[in-house]
């Protein structure tokens, strides 16, 4: 007779976010994810969204830049 023993999914859940920078972890932990394969998939939505929002900074860095550059061109 084999025992399976499986670690509890709190601890899967921790173990898991170890994995990854302490802002991501932070925000993996502050969304509820009943089981490991939610955070994972939460993961990958979190993921997309700071790739987003990075893309997004970058294009808004660049056009302010361009204002600057129009207004110290005008001067």
């Amino acid at each position: 007779m084999t025992l399976e023993c499986k670690p509890l999914v709190t601890i899967e859940k921790v173990i898991f976010s170890k994995a990854f920078d302490d802002d991501f972890a932070f925000m993996l932990r502050e969304i509820t994810s009943h089981t490991l394969q939610d955070m994972q998939t939460n993961t990958i939505e979190v993921e997309a969204n700071r790739s987003a929002l990075a893309k997004l900074k970058a294009k808004a860095e660049k056009s302010e830049t361009k204002m600057n550059a129009k207004e110290e061109g005008s001067s």
